[in-house]
């Protein structure tokens, strides 16, 4: 492996790093979960109300949202989960989270997923492949974004789907050569 990989490779495992130590996942306890002791009334109030607007949204267009256990919003599309995580100190932080897209089986693929990662993140916009899990055991893919209004969040959210399947097409591709 050349230099400049390994220098790719230890960038994106810091980033996994950090990302795991964040809570990616919607599984975690310090995810973007709304659900805490810590949130002030007001806070959780903003929360709550975002969570309305993007739920009547995703009605309105023919989804069937439910809210998972940690608080999140969960949305299938064409078969794959999508959770809606609001933040908890900036509610108008809001990440789109498409978890577990690929199994790491061996540490070789690990590698292999590594590289991947770093070139679907290279070769695309706004959404972002990432490894997740305690031991780096899965792909999950996101995309991030400040909402001032969320009444506009109609406006992207198709869009924003369109830009995490394109950067896992990305990470398959590269997986699969």
């Amino acid at each position: 492996m050349n230099n400049t990989m390994k220098r790719y490779l230890a960038v994106l495992l810091i980033c996994a790093g950090f990302l795991l130590s964040c809570g990616s996942a919607p599984s975690s306890t310090s995810s973007g979960s709304s659900t805490s002791s810590t949130v002030s009334p007001q806070t959780q109030a903003e929360i709550d109300r975002r969570q309305s607007i993007y739920m009547q949204y995703l009605r309105s267009e023919g989804y069937v949202p439910s809210i998972d256990k940690d608080n999140d919003i969960l949305v299938k599309l064409d078969g794959s989960n999508f959770y809606i995580l609001i933040g908890k100190s900036d509610p108008s932080f809001l990440t789109l989270l498409k978890p577990s897209i690929w199994s790491i089986k061996s540490d070789a693929e690990r590698t292999k997923a590594a590289n991947a990662v770093s070139y679907a993140n290279r070769s695309t916009k706004v959404a972002k492949a990432f490894l997740a899990g305690k031991n780096n055991e899965w792909v999950s893919l996101s995309a991030e974004m400040y909402v001032d209004d969320p009444n506009q969040f109609g406006l992207f959210f198709k869009r924003l789907i369109r830009m995490i399947n394109n950067t896992g097409s990305e990470f398959e591709t590269q997986m699969k050569m």
